[in-house]
């Protein structure tokens, strides 16, 4: 589970942006970013951010639309791909062409995802009858059977929306300008990028030093407090001077080393 920018706890994460996303972002900023579960970025980040039907690229001027399995298609593309269906085709068998899901939410659906499709189906006549079988699920009668592909639409629309929203109080506003007009950067931007070793270290160190503060042993008021610093700076002091004396000891000494006077060395001779 993550945080998404508006502070609703969710299970989502938009694979090209990084970020944690709700139902409702996804519908409002995140119109054609491929998303799916956190888990599934972590198991295989890899991800096509193309129509799977026509192979092209989204483009600001071509209407999309975002099926309750989270998969994108322009809506033209999808249109075509419904009419190409026979007239015969039972509601279950519209179905998403990337995983076999419903492409009309089921009634259960009432995220905002799920609104939003519904919404850009008003009109469709087959939409309409897809819509009415979704809300009435088919029961196996004697002598008959359940297709096979409604069971495993409604099973992929149910599992791929499984997420949580819990509100949680706004906190005051990072985003806008500050006094001289200049933008301010949202910290939740890059909050998913890689870090450099000196920021890692940073943050090691200032996140020991809180736990330090939290526990009372750096605080002012604590009665051990000086009394540690002093037996820190002590010891380091000490560990300066052994290692400068030794150093200095080895300098010297190696002055006087029979190996480096000609005098002594049987490799040199002297007339």
């Amino acid at each position: 589970m993550g945080l998404c920018k508006c502070r609703q706890v969710t299970t989502l994460f938009c694979f090209q942006c990084r970020i944690n996303v709700c139902d409702k972002c996804i519908v409002d900023k995140h119109k054609t970013c491929v998303v799916n579960k956190y888990m599934q970025w972590l198991v295989d980040s890899e991800f096509d951010p193309t129509c799977r039907l026509c192979t092209g690229q989204f483009t600001p001027d071509q209407p999309t639309i975002r099926l309750n399995c989270l998969h994108v298609f322009h809506f033209k593309c999808l249109m075509d791909y419904a009419a190409s269906l026979p007239a015969n085709t039972a509601p279950a068998g519209y179905a998403c062409p990337k995983c076999q899901g419903p492409i009309v939410p089921p009634a259960t659906a009432n995220d905002a995802v799920a609104t939003e499709c519904r919404r850009m189906l008003e009109g469709v006549p087959w939409a309409r009858v897809g819509a009415a079988s979704a809300a009435v699920p088919p029961t196996a009668t004697a002598g008959e059977v359940v297709p096979a592909a409604y069971n495993a639409g409604a099973s992929e629309s149910l599992t791929a929306r499984k997420h949580v929203s819990i509100a949680i109080p706004s906190p005051p506003q990072t985003t806008g300008t500050d006094g001289g007009g200049s933008a301010v950067r949202d910290p939740d931007d890059d909050k998913y990028a890689r870090r450099s070793v000196n920021e890692r270290f940073n943050r090691v160190v200032s996140n020991q030093l809180e736990e330090s503060q939290k526990r009372g042993l750096l605080r002012d008021d604590n009665p051990a407090a000086g009394l540690r610093r002093t037996a820190i700076i002590m010891l380091l002091l000490m560990l300066i001077a052994v290692t400068t004396i030794e150093l200095l000891t080895r300098a010297k000494s190696s002055h006087h080393n029979a190996l480096l006077d000609p005098a002594h060395n049987a490799n040199f001779r002297i007339e």
